[in-house]
């Protein structure tokens, strides 16, 4: 068996410089895009090429980690506009060795297999917001035997009360809820509400198995960094 340190970070809102620890694999799951100034697709894609993606590699140079993965999230507006390494359309990302964008897709880094989704219940006018209806087909694609689930929003009853407000209604998608239950993750990754129990939960699933839910998002409720970097250790094959 190979032991594998994740590294997981969510809700950057533009935060680039905050606590590492040395890991395989970052995991950022979303709301990367800074949220003052604009959230113009425009503006965003001029930080994540001039920001961001020299940030990843700079990480990824200095043996901070060896991949990083990540995915979109409601304030990441330029990610529906997005395609990667196509040089004909304006809003092309060319993601540097190392660092993979998903988008209701997958991949596998160092034996690693992840899947990562951006959607959640909708609140107001932001991005990659829908019903739940339409979140229980999107969901329905998430494949079963994964090690790590990458979620913007959390699943309904998990981690997903904002603590430092005392409000305590579950604010998390039910759909989601139920496809981690059925594709039995080892990990599930989200962000979304900030000050979300950031204390593991377990999800147990069909297979009698248990999904651990870890709410990683770096910032508090006033946009400053209120977290620590979550980290773990998976074993595969």
């Amino acid at each position: 068996m190979k032991h594998v340190k994740i590294a997981a970070v969510s809700d950057l809102h533009g935060e680039l410089n905050f606590k590492h620890y040395n890991a395989d694999i970052l995991t950022i799951s979303g709301d990367i895009c800074p949220v003052r100034g604009s959230h113009a697709p425009t503006a965003q894609k001029y930080w994540l090429d001039n920001q961001f993606l020299p940030w990843c590699e700079m990480l990824i140079n200095d043996g901070i980690y060896k991949h990083i993965v990540f995915i979109p999230g409601n304030h990441d507006f330029v990610f529906g506009k997005v395609v990667t390494n196509n040089t004909q359309n304006p809003f092309d990302l060319v993601m540097p060795k190392n660092i993979h964008y998903l988008f209701d897709s997958e991949v596998t880094v160092e034996g690693v297999r992840i899947y990562g989704t951006p959607w959640t219940p909708i609140f107001f006018n932001w991005a990659f917001m829908r019903s739940e209806e339409e979140l229980d087909t999107i969901f329905a694609k998430i494949p079963c035997g994964l090690d790590i689930l990458l979620s913007h929003g959390p699943a309904k009853g998990y981690n997903d009360t904002i603590l430092e407000r005392n409000y305590t209604e579950h604010l998390g998608s039910a759909s989601l809820t139920k496809h981690v239950k059925r594709a039995a993750p080892k990990w599930l990754f989200v962000g979304h509400i900030h000050s979300g129990n950031h204390v593991s939960s377990k999800i147990l699933t069909v297979n009698d198995t248990v999904t651990c839910c870890t709410n990683v998002s770096l910032l508090n409720e006033d946009y400053a960094v209120g977290y620590p970097v979550f980290t773990t250790t998976i074993e595969v094959e």
